[in-house]
């Protein structure tokens, strides 16, 4: 699924203002500050996920990146706005997160015209009803996930 995301975010990542919302292993965050993004913020809840995730970015010299022991949905609503290019939802299953995070995204203004959101989830789950502006403009199964990426189109 990586290879996939990463091939449909190829034109756009330089330069992007990423957020990971759930980074959990931190795969997703720090493969895009290493394919050049501007800026990384990770979130998780769990103090030993945000500590290794720290150690690695400065193993891996990945300056770009911040990380930051919170409840992603309690952040969305209580941090100043820095508006996202990307914004990589990959909660854990069985949880109806996704529809919340893009619903505080949207009505905290936390994503910059045309921002791109890689969803991922249980594939019984499917694809989750977004709010508008939010479109899926690409999706795909593999094994138990599926995963999408919509687009915020005024």
């Amino acid at each position: 699924m990586r290879e996939t995301l990463f091939n449909w975010l190829q034109p756009v990542i330089e330069g992007a203002n990423c957020l990971d919302l759930f980074a959990g292993s931190g795969a997703l965050g720090l493969e895009a500050a290493s394919r050049g993004a501007g800026a990384v913020i990770m979130l998780d809840t769990a103090p030993q996920v945000t500590t290794q995730l720290t150690l690695n970015t400065k193993l891996l010299k990945l300056v770009q990146v911040e990380i930051h022991l919170d409840n992603s949905l309690q952040w969305l609503q209580t941090n100043a706005a820095i508006p996202f290019d990307i914004v990589f939802l990959d909660p854990p299953f069985h949880t109806d997160f996704i529809q919340t995070a893009c619903h505080l995204l949207l009505e905290y203004q936390w994503l910059n015209h045309g921002a791109l959101l890689y969803l991922e989830t249980d594939i019984k789950l499917g694809c989750p009803s977004l709010p508008l502006p939010l479109s899926i403009i690409k999706e795909k199964r593999m094994g138990q996930v599926w995963c999408g990426l919509a687009k915020y189109q005024l």
